[in-house]
């Protein structure tokens, strides 16, 4: 993060709850800055004067971006309760989106609501066009309301063994497997967990009379985990230019989305799994793996980068990220050995390459 914005977002006595824009030009917080009343505000990444959006005298909390450009998820005491509340960032104007109580959301990719309560144990989905809510994680404690985090299609979370200890699960959401993952040794209640694009999660813990930022490697679902890449990860595996994942490095990769290769020829996808087929096709999945680590906001400046088969891939950001013309449909997926980025046309390498 840029050391301006940095200086903008702690020049104040707190700051507090960041969260990042869809775009990542934006980072949104909570602070009692102003007048000693939680409150949302924006600052730019690159710096520069925080923008206040709220101003109600109620507290304002916990915001999070939604897909929808311009609109916040945040948690007021507006009605009375905690619930969950939708800004639209242009306007100022505030829309309540749950009834029955919410402390903590997310919207998911589907444009759902995710939300846990304070005062009761579970994580629910909310249907904001019906209303309807479905409980999707039940064990979740209430003082565990604000340890969980969502990422694409996964829900990482905090569960309670019989002695009280926070473990570490995921929900993967498309197909309801739950599997716990590490022991999350004195966690800090209400802290909020982070999942980094090297597959790290990081949490709150107490350490004495103190509390630390710690850091735990984890085994993260993969590419063979997401319904959405299944055709992808398989002719992976099948041609072998998946093996470069297991090795120690960390990779960035432009997955296709099974949509992608049904654009493709019935005729050509023959031609490229039959054996003799393999080596082009290796060479063309290679083409869409970088070396290290490129979020959506690392690509946005850059005018082309270099793929590990030597091969360049072109990037513009006009409207939409795309990479040789390829829409990014999706950003910042997080992998076990770096992070993916979904597009929807398979990428063509040089013919020298």
């Amino acid at each position: 993060m840029p050391a301006g914005c940095c200086a903008a977002l702690f020049s104040a006595s707190v700051a507090k709850s960041p969260a990042w824009s869809t775009d990542e030009h934006q980072i949104a917080f909570e602070s009692p800055a102003t007048d000693g009343n939680f409150d949302l505000y924006q600052v730019a990444v690159d710096g520069g004067t925080p923008e206040r959006l709220t101003d109600d005298p109620a507290p304002d909390r916990f915001p999070h971006y939604t897909t929808q450009d311009g609109k916040l998820l945040f948690t007021s005491r507006r009605s009375g309760d905690w619930e969950i509340w939708r800004l639209d960032v242009a306007t100022r104007a505030a829309e309540r989106i749950t009834q029955g109580g919410g402390y903590f959301a997310y919207e998911g990719r589907d444009g759902d609501v995710y939300y846990a309560k304070s005062n009761e144990r579970g994580l629910w989905r909310l249907d904001p066009a019906s209303g309807a809510t479905t409980l999707v994680v039940p064990d979740l404690e209430p003082i565990d309301c604000a340890n969980w985090t969502l990422q694409g299609n996964r829900l990482w979370y905090v569960r309670r063994d019989a002695e009280r200890d926070a473990q570490l699960a995921v929900l993967d959401l498309a197909s309801g497997e739950t599997r716990q993952v590490a022991a999350l040794p004195r966690l800090l209640y209400k802290s909020g967990l982070g999942v980094d694009g090297a597959g790290r999660v990081y949490f709150a813990s107490v350490v004495s009379s103190e509390t630390d930022l710690l850091m735990t490697e984890i085994v993260t679902p993969s590419l063979m985990f997401d319904e959405n890449f299944s055709t992808f990860a398989k002719l992976l595996r099948t041609s072998g230019a998946g093996e470069i994942f297991a090795g120690d490095g960390d990779y960035t990769v432009f997955a296709p989305t099974n949509d992608a290769f049904k654009k493709i020829s019935r005729d050509d996808m023959e031609a490229l799994i039959v054996e003799h087929g393999q080596v082009t096709l290796k060479a063309i999945l290679s083409y869409h793996i970088l070396p290290g680590i490129f979020t959506a906001y690392n690509l946005r400046d850059l005018a082309s980068t270099t793929t590990i088969t030597g091969a360049e891939v072109t990037l513009t950001n006009s409207d939409r990220l795309r990479v040789n013309g390829s829409t990014v449909k999706a950003r910042n997926i997080q992998a076990s050995d770096g992070i993916l980025h979904a597009v929807d046309t398979v990428l063509a390498p040089p013919l020298s390459h």
